[in-house]
């Protein structure tokens, strides 16, 4: 037996012993006999640190995951070249990338975590399909990259085992309808921090995974109806800090009966007869419910827990239509009789 193979053995077996919450890496595949690794996988930009790090499915099942971390680096454009096509985490943080060229990402198939936090990225300088080879992306990271003003469904077609989305204290301000249509196994979307007035209607529809929705801290003026149609497993949903003045009850939030945890504080909620359904419902959730005592009615001050839904007479539309419906045919016939009686007078 070689000195390699010897080396192999007693890493393989020191690994092993190492609990399932620590790391251990090494700048080559441990899984692989030093030496026999192909070119392309052992380059690394020579600004960047470039790693294999064993993870644990599990106590006895484990695998190396490639990591390449070029933060802090000053690059203006993903070093395509340089970076290990077999790289599983490629951290690209605290740089000053503005765009995303069709080819720079097309040669890393095994990405499974992509970081482009703090950049300069413009959704214009970013091609329509610079994610289609990331077949594998389960995390996208897009933090703080104050100039992505909009996110275009292009993007996302081919991401299909995308299952997070973090796209936080940036400046979208606008998001393509269907952006997140095919991202079939999204479990996480988190869209806080940014200046989005309006949602598509369709943003986390028919999404049967989804857990953690978060449209915090934006300026968003109201939630469409059906929003949450056939995504019944969402546990967290936050949609505080935003310009909502009234949720009707065509969007289904009642309907969401995993909700562990709710935050809809500060806003400028309206709390009258549009609301009624909304404090009832309030009542009967078991889902925690986040800063309460910062949930004000605008006008009342007043909390919303203190708002007296039943003091208000509020009438359904159903109700009011037929009144009306029945006020106007009993006036007409009024007038009609009135018309036939006094014809001659008329005349």
């Amino acid at each position: 037996m070689n000195i390699n193979a010897i080396l192999f053995c007693v890493f393989t077996l020191s690994v092993i012993a190492v609990p399932s919450t620590s790391r251990k890496c090494t700048p080559h595949n441990p899984f692989r006999v030093n030496g026999t690794q192909a070119r392309n996988t052992t380059m690394c930009p020579h600004e960047c640190t470039c790693v294999y790090c064993i993870r644990h499915i599990d106590q006895t099942h484990m695998y190396a995951s490639h990591e390449v971390r070029c933060t802090q680096k000053q690059f203006h454009r993903i070093p395509t070249r340089d970076i290990p096509v077999d790289v599983n985490y490629l951290h690209l943080n605290y740089n000053h990338i503005s765009g995303i060229k069709s080819n720079a990402l097309a040669n890393f198939r095994e990405i499974i975590v992509l970081t482009l936090v703090d950049n300069i990225l413009q959704y214009n300088n970013i091609d329509d399909d610079s994610f289609n080879n990331l077949i594998k992306l389960t995390t996208l990271y897009l933090d703080y990259n104050r100039a992505l003003s909009h996110v275009p469904r292009a993007w996302f077609l081919k991401l299909t085992a995308l299952k997070s989305v973090y796209i936080r204290y940036s400046a979208v301000q606008t998001l393509q309808s269907g952006v997140f249509k095919n991202c079939v196994n999204l479990i996480s979307v988190h869209l806080t921090g940014n200046q989005l007035i309006s949602l598509p209607a369709d943003i986390v529809r028919n999404h049967r995974f989804l857990k953690n929705v978060d449209f915090s801290r934006n300026s968003i003026t109201n939630l469409e109806d059906n929003m949450f149609l056939d995504s019944l497993n969402i546990s967290r949903l936050f949609i505080h800090k935003n310009q909502i003045r009234t949720i009707s009850k065509d969007v289904g939030i009642q309907n969401l009966t995993k909700l562990l945890r709710f935050g809809f504080a500060f806003n400028p909620l309206s709390c009258d007869c549009s609301l009624v359904w909304f404090r009832q419902w309030l009542n009967q959730t078991n889902a925690t419910l986040i800063n309460l005592d910062d949930a004000i009615c605008e006008k009342k001050n007043i909390t919303m827990m203190n708002f007296d839904a039943e003091s208000l007479r509020c009438y359904d539309v159903t109700i009011i239509i037929i009144i009306a419906t029945c006020s106007s045919a009993a006036f007409l016939t009024v007038a009609g009789f009135l018309i036939y009686a006094f014809r001659w007078d008329i005349r």
